[in-house]
């Protein structure tokens, strides 16, 4: 884990790749050139994003403390930052990352051994992904696992592929999605 000093001096990172989730939330994956993540964290912490000339702003990390190759931020357009990122940034290019802030889930100890009701909506998804994921990857760790999830439509699901065909999958974890207009 960086210390606090570490926190302060911006990682350049390339970004690897852009996945667009829904209309308005694109997933950016971000590697340290030559490879691997900026730097560690622990589930349910953030970073800020800079980018020169246009401002720096905070996100959850998405990906899981668990992954080595990069470091993934499920971004909703919203702003100057946000709009700039989701209109202008392509993969290969190099973006300034500070971090890791914020608290984290206890994972490493008070949730060890217990069940977990995980309950988000719209882009709220994005710090729990990396909580969820982390369990899932240390499974054995903790009880059983249920995530309730509501989107305005089935098109406003981010990761809905991992919602779907990953989480559920695992052992004893279930998912529970809703939504607010009804669809098929």
């Amino acid at each position: 884990m960086c210390n606090c000093q570490d926190t302060l001096i911006p990682q350049i990172g390339v970004v690897t790749d852009i996945c667009t989730e829904t209309a308005d939330v694109k997933t950016f994956r971000v590697e340290k050139i030559g490879g691997g993540k900026l730097f560690e964290h622990l589930p349910g912490q953030c970073a800020i994003l800079s980018v020169p000339g246009k401002g720096e702003a905070i996100f959850s990390i998405t990906s899981s403390p668990t992954n080595e190759k990069y470091m993934e931020f499920s971004i909703k357009r919203c702003g100057s930052i946000t709009n700039f990122l989701h209109f202008d940034i392509e993969p290969g290019q190099q973006i300034a990352v500070r971090g890791p802030y914020g608290n984290h889930f206890p994972v490493e100890d008070k949730l060890k051994g217990k069940d977990l009701l995980f309950i988000a909506g719209g882009i709220g998804l994005a710090p729990l992904r990396s909580v969820i994921n982390y369990m899932l990857d240390k499974r054995d760790d903790y009880g059983s696992i249920d995530v309730v999830y509501g989107a305005r439509s089935k098109e406003d699901f981010v990761r809905y592929d991992e919602l779907t065909n990953v989480w559920p999958v695992q052992k004893d974890t279930r998912v529970h999605l809703t939504i607010d207009r009804a669809q098929e």
